[in-house]
């Protein structure tokens, strides 16, 4: 997936084997594909694939190029530019695997079109500094039954900005996992890795025009003064597994001290949150005024050779898990004067790795895979450098 702010794109190697996937008129760029034989089938929740509901469907294309990335934005503009109130509005299906189906369906659950992952060769997300950032593309290599071959490039539209990220993302991780998840028996357990990338913000300027600035760190201790409204901001990636959704952050918690109960922890204010630029991060900003009495510990200044332990926790909810999550963040702090400063010190972030371990079964009368529990294990700490 690209940086912020450019285009996104994706590749995957193509499929030598026939199939028999959708076929259009050279200039067919405002009707559905059609295929050999229109099936219905309902819309199921899977861990298998991410289901993309209320797509607008803008067309598709030949085109000469199917990895011409300029090619698929300048019909992406276009198509996006004569759409109407009659753009067909479909559900996108994107398997978690390299060896799945692409499938689209219209507004009653029929299907439309399908065709192989691995014959999709370029992804395109528009520009998010244009009209069509709501829009995604992607080019895929077709053969006809005389085994001629043709490209053509299918175009979306979202009603979010972030959703069509979220699609590209998907369709990212379908490349990287080359194989099909598979769940044997009755019961299972999924792993998935996710990181967590903390920053603590201290305002350097007035209430009314605030100056937040990145609080050092040194010998992995956060170095942060007193009586200072602090900004935190915990960042969420997942890293591995099929693609999890979170949905939401119902509360941010701080405490001095580590290895804590629920109930020494102190619930901040949340100011923000949802997805990042980039769509595998979930961003949650929240305040902390540590002038409050119950935080007096780190709002006091500290020796010089003491150190405070503090603990930061996420509460969030994923779509796909039946129950909320708690991600851990602990760190090491020194408290100085309101008024220290400091020079030629690293900014950096905090950064944890963790273990998610989803208890999965299927559940016979739904016919789809539910999963019941979950474990949240810390792998890994460290120190991410920032740009001072």
């Amino acid at each position: 997936m690209a940086t912020p702010g450019t285009t996104t794109s994706s590749t995957c190697s193509d499929s030598a084997s026939s199939d028999s996937g959708p076929t259009t008129n050279a200039n067919s760029q405002n009707a559905i594909p059609s295929t050999p034989k229109k099936r219905r089938s309902s819309i199921k929740k899977d861990f298998r694939q991410t289901v993309f509901e209320n797509i607008h469907y803008l067309g598709c294309s030949k085109i000469d190029d199917p990895s011409n990335e300029a090619e698929m934005l300048r019909l992406m503009r276009f198509l996006d530019e004569q759409r109407t109130s009659a753009t067909v509005t479909v559900s996108l299906a994107v398997p978690h695997s390299a060896r799945g189906i692409v499938m689209l369906r219209d507004s009653s659950g029929g299907e439309l079109t399908s065709f192989p992952v691995q014959r999709i060769r370029f992804c395109v997300r528009g520009r998010l500094d244009s009209a069509q950032k709501h829009c995604f593309s992607i080019s895929f290599t077709h053969y006809g039954t005389d085994g001629e071959q043709t490209h053509q490039c299918h175009v979306f539209r979202s009603a979010q900005p972030d959703t069509a990220g979220r699609a590209l993302y998907c369709f990212s991780q379908a490349f990287s996992n080359s194989g099909p998840i598979s769940v044997d028996g009755n019961e299972k357990r999924m792993e998935f890795k996710f990181e967590a990338y903390l920053e603590i913000r201290e305002n350097e300027g007035s209430h009314s025009s605030p100056h937040w600035v990145l609080c050092p760190q040194q010998s992995n201790t956060l170095k942060l003064r007193r009586d200072r409204p602090k900004r935190l901001i915990v960042q969420l990636k997942q890293v591995s597994g099929p693609p999890l959704t979170v949905t939401k952050c119902f509360g941010m918690l701080l405490a001095a001290g580590r290895n804590l109960r629920h109930s020494d922890m102190q619930l901040l204010e949340l100011e923000s949150m949802g997805p990042g630029a980039n769509p595998s991060v979930y961003v949650i900003n929240a305040i902390w005024d540590p002038r409050v009495h119950i935080f007096d510990v780190l709002n006091t200044e500290t020796p010089r050779d003491s150190r405070v332990f503090l603990t930061v926790a996420a509460d969030v909810i994923i779509a796909e898990a039946g129950e909320p999550i708690r991600f851990r963040i602990e760190a090491k702090a020194r408290v100085f004067h309101r008024d220290e400063r400091f020079y030629k010190l690293p900014r950096v972030a905090v950064r944890e790795g963790y273990s998610l371990t989803l208890e999965v079964c299927f559940h016979q009368a739904m016919d789809e895979l539910l999963f019941l529990s979950t474990n949240v294990r810390q792998t890994f700490h460290l120190e991410v450098r920032r740009d001072p």
